[in-house]
């Protein structure tokens, strides 16, 4: 299961997004049955799931958005909030928000300044 999360980073990361939600959707399915909902793996393939579905060319920028939203809280409850995963979820929650609507921009903003604040902490 991680090196088919780890696939559907990679497709993410070469903007197939289409590909990466499908190898990643699977996965995150999966490790949900078999690992259960808190697993780092299954957790991991919900962010990069999430990344790939905000990404352009997907038209489910907004079910993105949510998703991060609910892993960054999952991963707030599994592993605290100074745990690297955690910090990287609410970045790239913060980046993803920041790129897209102008309201958004400020939530943008107080998220980004929170990883900092968390990581310093850490």
């Amino acid at each position: 299961l991680k090196t088919s999360c780890n696939l559907g980073l990679t497709w993410h990361q070469l903007g197939e997004h289409a590909k990466a939600v499908e190898v990643l959707s699977a996965t995150e399915e999966s490790a949900r049955r078999v690992l259960g909902p808190s697993s780092p793996v299954r957790l991991a393939s919900a962010h990069n799931l999430a990344l790939s579905l905000a990404g352009e060319g997907v038209g489910r920028r907004r079910e993105g958005i949510e998703m991060l939203r609910a892993v960054w809280q999952s991963r707030r409850e599994a592993l605290g909030p100074t745990h690297r995963d955690t910090l990287q979820t609410c970045c790239d929650l913060g980046r993803t928000l920041a790129g897209g609507e102008a309201a958004h921009r400020t939530e943008a903003r107080a998220l980004l300044v929170t990883a900092l604040e968390e990581a310093k902490g850490a």
